[in-house]
């Protein structure tokens, strides 16, 4: 819990010394941080998305995935959601697409 608030208030993730392989010293933006980043740098933010969206909180995802239908009602969910600003900070992973100006 004490990770977590760590990286909630500053954005720093420091890998756990206990946990050598998992995910490595990182930074972790927010949605308007890595706009802004984006805009900083010298281009026009065209867009963001959610790269996972609201699907990696599925229960039994893996078992759903294979299946045809169910994919195609998962990746229906995820494109009518991936645009959507109140659930992209919910995605562990986004992107914001920028345009030289």
């Amino acid at each position: 819990m004490n990770m977590l608030k760590h990286e909630l208030a500053t954005g720093e993730h420091n890998r756990p010394k206990e946990y050598p392989f998992i995910i490595a010293n990182a930074y972790f933006h927010t949605i308007d941080e890595l706009r802004n980043e984006v805009q900083n740098s010298g281009f026009e933010v065209v867009n963001s998305h959610a790269v996972e969206g609201c699907l990696w909180i599925t229960p039994k995802l893996d078992e759903k995935w294979p299946d045809i239908d169910s994919r195609s009602r998962l990746l229906e969910l995820i494109h009518a959601t991936e645009h959507e600003e109140t659930l992209i900070g919910l995605s562990p992973h986004f992107l914001v697409v920028g345009r030289k100006k």
